[in-house]
């Protein structure tokens, strides 16, 4: 009778023993996939931009965007930057005699031209002939916000944790949000900084143009609406859509929970420009950018704008952002395909997909359908160890492991 006992005893502790490592791997592994530790957003990242490598997107010439750039030969001829404001007025003044249908910019004019001749007579404070020389001269910021008001200009908002959110533009859209609360997902910034009030007031749109790359500096996906001292403001690609579109507001949809899955939580959806368009996001509002190489094909340099040397049916019709190339001017971020792009190279990306209606999702289902394949794998680990011999079933592990932390 002991005899009998001590073999069930022991029966009991092998099967125990047998279902611990396969039990405790997929503790580990649902674990790993709930928390999402850096290690796997790394490896995921990396296979992110391999595939980027093997299927990059092509450039369209049918996508009517633009890019107007500061670039070397432009400081060149027009002398550093900042430019008077009143070359930025001629060129959005050539801009809407070609036909541009948005004029987006790119660029932050926050603080007065100090080229006007109000700014310029400070220097020789005793000087009552210059003084009547120049009091018949305007503003050079009253002449852009003239040109910006008879215009279709796109202001920017640059986001940061250090800006106080009283000078935080007033938005031109309305936001709402359907199925819950979209500003718990959202990326907060404490404040922001924009164009100064005249300027901002007579644009049309104004959204967010700050760009922030992953923790390895790449650039791969831009949030399409971000939390600027408690509002919601869109990004600069969206507004500039927006306008395009002739959209008057924007409404974030969010997937409640009574519509949820399993093991899906409520998150964001996307977002609708009214009955115009709906582009579906991640679940914090992002649009993974499906990256073609850099090609300048989009651009035309201001210099020629300024001396009309541009075709008109290059701007007719588009959207038209104004930004920065040149080496030393503008941020500069590195894209999946190893290129370093200048930073405006995302605001047109995005653009490019948000009227292309391309989209880069992860399925809805995709947490529930990992999980049911940890618990199928280790189910099939409890079996490996009974018939194979634990050599060759750690070596089947290690090699499941990989591909299913990608």
């Amino acid at each position: 009778m002991s005899s009998n006992l001590q073999r069930v005893h022991k029966h009991i502790r092998g099967l125990l023993a047998q279902a611990f490592l396969p039990l405790t791997v997929m503790v580990i592994l649902l674990a790993v996939q709930f928390h999402d530790p850096l290690f796997r957003v790394r490896l995921r990242d990396l296979a992110f931009d391999q595939l980027q490598k093997l299927y990059p997107a092509r450039y369209s010439e049918e996508i009517p965007v633009r890019a107007v750039v500061i670039d070397d030969p432009s400081l060149a001829a027009v002398g550093q930057w900042p430019w008077p404001r009143t070359v930025l007025a001629q060129i959005v003044d050539q801009l809407q005699q070609m036909g541009a249908r948005v004029v987006v910019l790119d660029v932050i004019l926050a603080e007065a031209d100090r080229t006007s001749p109000e700014q310029v007579k400070q220097f020789w404070p005793d000087n009552p002939q210059l003084d009547a020389v120049l009091k018949d001269y305007p503003r050079h910021d009253d002449i852009l916000a003239a040109t910006l008001a008879r215009s279709r200009v796109v202001t920017g908002v640059m986001a940061g944790n250090t800006y106080s959110p009283q000078v935080l533009p007033a938005r031109h859209v309305e936001i709402t949000s359907t199925g819950g609360e979209a500003r718990a997902w959202l990326q907060g910034w404490s404040g922001g900084a924009g164009f100064l009030p005249e300027f901002a007031a007579a644009g049309v749109g104004a959204g967010v143009l700050t760009i922030v790359p992953d923790h390895d500096g790449i650039l791969r996906s831009l949030p399409v609406l971000s939390m600027l001292g408690g509002e919601l403001y869109p990004s600069l690609g969206l507004e500039a859509v927006r306008v395009y579109l002739g959209s008057r507001d924007v409404t974030v949809k969010v997937t409640p929970t009574a519509d949820t899955g399993p093991l899906q939580l409520p998150a964001i959806a996307g977002v609708a420009l009214g009955e115009s368009a709906f582009f579906p996001t991640s679940g914090d509002a992002r649009v993974w950018l499906h990256t073609r190489p850099q090609t300048t094909e989009r651009y035309v340099s201001a210099i020629d704008v300024l001396t009309n040397r541009v075709e008109p049916r290059r701007i007719k019709d588009h959207i038209v952002l104004i930004g920065a190339t040149s080496s030393g001017l503008g941020d500069i971020v590195r894209n999946p395909l190893g290129e370093a792009v200048p930073g405006l190279e995302g605001h047109l990306q995005l653009m490019e997909q948000l009227l292309s209606n391309e989209y880069l999702l992860r399925p809805p289902w995709e947490n529930a359908l990992v999980t049911a394949i940890f618990v199928t794998f280790t189910l099939s680990l409890s079996v490996l160890l009974a018939y194979v011999r634990p050599a060759w079933s750690v070596g089947m592990l290690m090699a499941s492991l990989l591909g299913l932390f990608a």
